[in-house]
């Protein structure tokens, strides 16, 4: 089963509004990108979070390519036990309250993604691993306009 395949088949929706800027602070991209504020829903269940796009992706974000770009994040989360880990995998200096934010962001969100699609939430890493397309932008996807992941936008990153 492709992603594109789970969402449909789960009746997982998205919705996405323009906003001017991220009030989170996570907010390293290059000035044109465009940010949004969005809600995933599945089965009454639903959370919100802030994504960003790079100035060169066209058109507003799709389900499937932020959920691609959610479970990316996840996954940093899974294999990292803790900050520690994560700032040394990512090359953060350990002192970085930026790195520290984003290391906590990205916990918050895996725990939505698992409170949200419970039961198939397993399945919705397993689908989204064999997936072959290119991972999409977001908030720590690859910008296409610079070339650089937002990891590599972000104070500390070497």
């Amino acid at each position: 089963m492709t992603l594109h395949e789970f969402i449909n088949r789960y009746n997982v929706k998205l919705d996405c509004e323009p906003v001017g800027a991220r009030p989170d602070d996570l907010d390293t991209w290059h000035p044109a990108s465009f940010h949004y504020k969005c809600i995933l829903k599945h089965n009454n269940k639903q959370f919100s979070f802030y994504f960003t796009q790079g100035p060169a992706v066209e058109g507003p974000p799709t389900v499937t390519g932020v959920l691609k770009c959610l479970i990316t994040d996840t996954l940093i989360a899974e294999n990292s036990p803790d900050f520690e880990d994560f700032a040394n995998e990512f090359g953060y200096c350990m002192d970085s309250r930026r790195a520290e934010r984003i290391y906590k962001a990205v916990l918050k969100q895996r725990d939505n993604l698992q409170r949200v699609f419970n039961s198939l939430y397993d399945d919705l890493l397993i689908v989204s691993l064999n997936e072959e397309e290119p991972d999409p932008p977001g908030i720590f996807g690859h910008d296409p306009e610079t070339g650089t992941s937002a990891h590599e936008q972000i104070d500390g990153w070497e």
